[in-house]
């Protein structure tokens, strides 16, 4: 009977830390702690003047490289996600682009599509002095990128979770966009908008990683196992008319999600087969494969209610 109550137990346990996060029901400013402060002038800015949503990306990792290492010994492991199917997740961004949208709407902000912005002055000149790390313009049908990793650089800036080394961002399909990639000058890039053209602008950002990198170290040896995991975290900015900006920061974040999505971790050999991810070359030893229904579920999960409590928290901070 001891024994059959153990099994149970366990039985539970295991159902309990296998079963899928109801994301609607989380409270990501409490949960995450969520940081906001809108001073008096900014707060102001963001009640009487348009307010456009300069840049919306989701950049999910395709490949991750993690690393274990001794003074005389190191063992490395690079891993791709596969499975995911391309228009699904579009169509999930463009989703998520519109609830933020109609949030934003729903206290009162006065959003503009940027049809105006791009016809402004200021974003003329920039469309003419187009740089490499910035877009001016409309996202059209297929906006989504490539990215890897610089020379210069172990990962791909803005993940919390190991090192990516390739990933695919998708902006939504169909909108304008006023957005800058260069992490020196990006904070001029929009405050001078705002300030000369007189929008506020509000960029975010969600970064997702696929996978995490277990090392051990022994007596003469040591391991490095690949798990699958979700971790998504995000960087929300708003630049206002009068200078000013105002920070969304998640102190705790990354969220870690679910492995329900994963189909298993496989080992491969073949490096010039087509992945099934976003049509992209395998180039890692291992591949994890995920369900697309589970994995875009989840994820859109996390993002909306993500945005609902950050809206909620910014109207509070508006009042």
């Amino acid at each position: 009977m001891k024994t059959f109550n153990l099994l149970f137990v366990l039985l539970l346990l295991s159902i309990a830390l296998n079963a899928q996060t109801d994301w609607s029901k989380v409270d990501f400013a409490e949960k995450y702690d969520l940081e906001i402060k809108i001073k008096g002038k900014s707060a102001k800015a963001l009640v009487n003047d348009k307010t456009f949503i300069a840049d919306y990306v989701v950049s999910q990792a395709t490949t991750m490289k993690g690393s274990e290492k001794t003074a005389t010994n190191a063992v490395y492991s690079e891993v791709d996600l596969i499975g995911i199917d391309q228009e699904k997740f579009q169509a999930m961004v463009n989703k998520s682009y519109k609830q933020l949208s109609e949030l934003l709407l729903g206290i009162g902000l006065n959003l503009t599509n940027g049809e105006d912005l791009l016809n402004s002055n200021y974003a003329q000149k920039k469309i003419s002095k187009a740089s490499k790390l910035e877009f001016v313009g409309n996202t059209g049908n297929e906006p989504a990128k490539t990215g890897k990793m610089k020379i210069t650089n172990g990962m791909i800036l803005g993940y919390p979770a190991i090192a990516v080394t390739r990933d695919i961002s998708f902006p939504p399909t169909n909108v304008n966009r006023y957005a800058s990639n260069n992490n020196i000058s990006a904070g001029l890039f929009y405050q001078n908008m705002a300030k000369k053209e007189k929008f506020n602008l509000i960029t975010i950002h969600y970064y997702v990683s696929f996978a995490t990198f277990e090392g051990g170290k022994g007596y003469k040896n040591i391991s490095l196992s690949t798990n699958p995991v979700m971790a998504v975290t995000v960087s929300t900015m708003i630049y206002t008319t009068d200078m000013g900006w105002v920070p969304l920061y998640f102190k705790k974040m990354p969220v870690w999600a679910g492995v329900q999505w994963s189909e298993g971790v496989f080992k491969t050999d073949d490096n010039k087969s087509a992945a099934e991810f976003f049509g992209l070359a395998r180039s890692g030893e291992y591949v994890i494969k995920a369900n697309s229904e589970r994995y875009i579920n989840e994820l859109e999960s996390i993002i909306l209610k993500i945005q609902k409590d950050m809206v909620e928290h910014l109207s509070n901070e508006l009042k």
